[in-house]
């Protein structure tokens, strides 16, 4: 087979023939020209195979230079490609010159895509993996000279990354430690420390400058798994306080199983604490109050979690005032959130109201509300949803022996309805 047909196929198609406005028509003819390269894989034609993927791989990383690739269709593609290459090339008769022209096809479509789409981890894995020891120094020159070419915070971090992964490989453990200091790459210099049993080292580092929560994690769980509990439980303690979102449940739910199995209380409360302080909810509050109160702290903490629950969400402050018995504050929650609160929680208040003598007309209006709402949905099934609430509040005045209250409210419901005939039918002789 001539590469040179191929080569002429695909140049035309992105070059000579190409129209970048019309991407889905010119993306067919890029895959009219992989499923030929499919067939003689499956015809165990390798060489051939190898010869198509290639141009086609190169194709695709001269394509995208003058292409505005926005949906990274042909980025994918020469993903694919290479993906089929590292399969068929150990089963050619390729030399040294063609292989390194296919690493360097790969390098260069890695190299564009960083910051991009996200297929240049699995390219930078393959490249690393498929290169020979006579390519090593060869890869590293290119990795070097990418380096000073893109200036770019993303191919920055993606070729070091690269090169971090060919020291990885070939046990170059010094100048991993030495590239990762001096691009600041302190999570994989600490984890690469701990590889080599020198975890003092990488606490030494880690007491110095702390690191983000989110690299905190992943260092937690690799001296967890290297045996180092000890040094684990140091880092998750030191990086609480500053956590946040994930990283947060993630480091005390790991504290938390520590100090369950050491029924250390005291510390499971300042964790709790912690995670209320981020994100407050009742479940966390009555973990704490439930704690505190069998360690008799509740007194001192009691101002600040009052505090928090103020400043949380309206429902936070309804839950915790009736877990509180104080169902005058639930109501004035209520009355000045009632937009931001679930239906669910303000009948739970109005349930609560309605066994009171001192609140039971709040919980007529509450529930009066909801018949109301309802009414106004001008449906059947709405108007029988209005017919509970009403026979709830027909419950309230008897429960409190005020019938009278009940004849002069029902008789005011039907006179501002008086013309909604099918909702009168409905409430019949309420």
């Amino acid at each position: 087979m001539s590469t040179a047909t191929y080569h002429s196929e695909v140049a035309y198609i992105i070059g000579e023939g190409a129209d970048w406005y019309h991407m889905d028509e010119l993306m067919d003819g890029l895959h009219t020209v992989e499923r030929m390269a499919q067939g003689f894989a499956q015809c165990g034609e390798f060489t051939n195979a190898a010869i198509v993927y290639t141009e086609l791989l190169r194709g695709c990383v001269e394509g995208i230079r003058y292409c505005d690739d926005s949906s990274g269709s042909m980025g994918f593609l020469g993903e694919e490609c290479a993906k089929a290459l590292q399969e068929i090339v150990p089963q050619t008769d390729w030399d040294e010159f063609e292989r390194q022209m296919w690493l360097l096809d790969m390098f260069e479509l890695c190299v564009n895509d960083m910051g991009g789409y996200g297929f240049e981890d699995d390219l930078t894995d393959m490249i690393v993996a498929t290169y020979q020891p006579d390519d090593a120094q060869m890869l590293e020159l290119w990795i070097r000279e990418a380096l000073d070419e893109h200036q770019g915070e993303w191919k920055q971090r993606g070729l070091i990354t690269m090169l971090l992964k060919m020291y990885e490989r070939e046990g170059r453990h010094e100048e991993y430690l030495e590239l990762c200091a001096e691009h600041n790459r302190r999570l994989a210099l600490c984890e690469k420390l701990v590889s080599l049993g020198r975890e003092e080292e990488a606490m030494r580092l880690v007491r110095q400058h702390p690191l983000p929560s989110h690299e905190a994690w992943s260092f937690i769980e690799q001296l967890e798994h290297a045996g180092h509990e000890t040094l684990a439980h140091e880092v998750a303690e030191a990086a609480l306080p500053e956590a946040r979102g994930w990283p947060l449940d993630k480091i005390s739910d790991w504290l938390l199983r520590r100090y369950d199995q050491a029924v250390d209380r005291t510390k499971a409360v300042n964790v709790h604490l912690v995670r209320f302080r981020a994100h407050p909810t009742f479940t966390a509050y009555q973990e704490i109050a439930g704690l505190a109160r069998e360690l008799g702290t509740w007194e001192q903490i009691a101002p600040e979690l009052e505090a928090q629950v103020q400043r949380g969400h309206p429902s936070l402050q309804v839950q915790v005032a009736l877990s509180n018995d104080d169902l005058k504050q639930a109501i004035e929650v209520v009355e000045r959130s009632k937009r931001m609160l679930d239906e669910s929680l303000v009948k739970r208040v109005a349930n609560r109201a309605a066994e009171s003598a001192e609140h039971y007309r709040w919980a007529v209006t509450a529930y009066e509300r909801l018949a109301e709402k309802r009414i106004a949905g001008k449906r059947r099934h709405l108007y029988e949803g209005a017919r509970g609430y009403l026979s709830m509040i027909r419950d309230i005045y008897q429960q409190h022996n005020a019938p009278g209250e009940w004849e002069a409210f029902i008789a005011g419901v039907r006179q501002r309805h008086q013309g909604k005939h099918l909702f009168l039918e409905v409430i019949g002789r309420l």
